[in-house]
């Protein structure tokens, strides 16, 4: 089964977001020169062509890191587990959203349950506290 996906940064302001399809394989953002690019020669290339994506999230921000740790130590403890906020005929909208849903992918999580996990949304940002 290939599975692939679709992912947009989009920046608070009204700019354009940032899109990947998986579709592209390793030709991130259809960017000359990003083939076979690394995380970091890829974060290091969003930061150095769209700098307004990455200017809200300067600084330290220690109510988010603490809730992106305690959602990987679930996710962790729950493998086949992925949060998911848009997708082919996904209700709610993402900003209907009063919780993230982590989908099951595979058949039983690690308790032998399936169905839905839920997990708290991440705070909102510093300047909005």
């Amino acid at each position: 089964m290939l599975l692939e996906y679709q992912r947009s940064i989009y920046p608070r302001q009204q700019h354009e977001p940032l899109c990947y399809s998986s579709a592209s394989e390793d030709r991130y953002f259809e960017w000359p020169n990003s083939t076979g690019a690394s995380a970091r020669q890829v974060a290091e290339a969003i930061l150095a062509r769209r700098p307004d994506l990455a200017e809200p999230g300067r600084g330290r921000d220690w109510a988010y890191a603490g809730w992106l740790a305690e959602l990987l130590a679930v996710m962790e403890a729950n493998p086949g587990r992925l949060p998911i906020v848009m997708a082919e005929y996904f209700e709610p909208e993402p900003e209907q959203l009063r919780a993230l849903p982590l989908r099951l992918y595979g058949s039983l999580d690690s308790t032998g349950q399936g169905g839905e996990l839920e997990f708290p949304l991440p705070p909102p940002p510093p300047a909005e506290r």
